[in-house]
């Protein structure tokens, strides 16, 4: 099962890609690109949890199909 901390790390990752986006090659002021930030990084949490969790099940299937357990 995905486990919270590396969504968050993930998540983390790619707000602070998202921020150096904004601030240096977007011209955003520093303010604003951290709230425009937090509130990306608010969305992702959830959307990498679904995202974890569908790809998890998905492996499990196919790996429930390889060995042939019925469940």
């Amino acid at each position: 099962m995905p486990s919270f901390r590396s969504i968050v790390a993930r998540a983390l990752i790619a707000a602070g890609m998202f921020y150096f986006m904004l601030s240096l090659i977007f011209k955003e002021k520093p303010g604003s690109a951290l709230i425009q930030t937090v509130l990306l990084t608010g969305i992702m949490l959830p959307l990498y949890m679904l995202l974890d969790r569908m790809i998890y099940k998905k492996k499990m299937k196919r790996w429930e199909a390889q060995r042939g357990v019925k469940s």
